[in-house]
């Protein structure tokens, strides 16, 4: 009898810890089991066993469905719980990761930018001209403006007028200063106009820059002994601009001759300014 009523008292407890209408549904049908069982205990014939063992089996299943939603629920709630740590985990390693490609990104683009560096300071240290290192930091080409804009102004002693080049190569002169930045008008600009002399005929001539990628020679003298693939310098017969900087060589085209540049001028990345001595 005891062990009955023990086990009718654990299913009581299982009861009380039910939400709601259902908890109050379970207490309510066990406490009439309880009654009837305790009605039955005192009463040890055959069938009353039987219909006790029938009934604590029934009490034993009622109470495990109850708790069914219970366990549910809280099973949910953990499986929630673990997709969002696993989403947040899953953010985090890719934001990681997106830190990573970008620092390797960065990388790469340094090495490629001290590479460059290092061929200017190279050629800056075989130039015989004094000059000052620019970085580009904007192109303002067009179809027929051939301009760019660098990273030294008149604060760094750079003013109107002077040569500009890359790898010793004449590429342009500037046409407009501010404190920290300067304007550099292309040779492929078609109000670019520059005395040059051609080699080895020694003749002279004006380079026109025409918005093109090669710009044209105008005002040869008659009977002109120029071929293709003849040099092209500055002649320094403006005052301005030094004499014998090397700018190209001379290609036949329909139209007559032009000059296409040792310097891919859509690929500047750092020019030499040459100062006044």
């Amino acid at each position: 009898m005891e062990t009955n009523r023990d086990d009718f008292a654990i299913a009581v407890r299982s009861a009380f810890l039910q939400k709601g209408a259902k908890q109050k549904f379970s207490l309510f049908f066990l406490l009439v089991l309880s009654f009837i069982v305790i009605f039955l205990d005192s009463i040890n014939s055959n069938p009353t066993v039987y219909v006790k063992k029938v009934l604590n089996d029934g009490v034993y299943r009622a109470s495990y469905i109850s708790s069914i939603p219970s366990r549910t629920f809280s099973h949910s709630v953990d499986l929630v719980k673990n997709i969002f740590f696993v989403y947040k985990e899953n953010k985090e390693i890719k934001d990681e990761l997106y830190a990573l490609r970008s620092e390797s990104k960065k990388k790469n683009y340094l090495t490629a930018e001290n590479n460059i560096l290092r061929e200017v300071l190279d050629q800056k240290i075989s130039s015989k001209y004094n000059t000052k290192t620019a970085k580009v930091i904007l192109d303002k080409g067009g179809s027929f403006i051939k301009s760019i804009l660098i990273n030294k102004g008149t604060k760094h002693n750079i003013k109107k007028g002077l040569a500009v080049t890359s790898n010793s190569n004449f590429i342009g002169v500037i046409v407009e200063t501010n404190f920290f930045s300067s304007r550099v008008l292309l040779l492929n600009d078609l109000n670019s106009k520059i005395p040059i002399m051609i080699s080895p005929s020694a003749e002279n001539a004006i380079l026109a820059g025409t918005g093109k990628d090669n710009p044209n020679l105008i005002f040869l003298p008659k009977n002109s002994k120029i071929q293709e693939s003849d040099l092209v310098f500055t002649s320094g017969k403006d005052g301005i601009i030094k004499a014998g900087m090397p700018i190209g060589k001379i290609v036949n085209q329909i139209d007559g001759f032009a000059v296409s540049m040792f310097v891919d001028i859509d690929q500047l990345y750092f020019v030499d300014i040459i100062l006044d001595e």
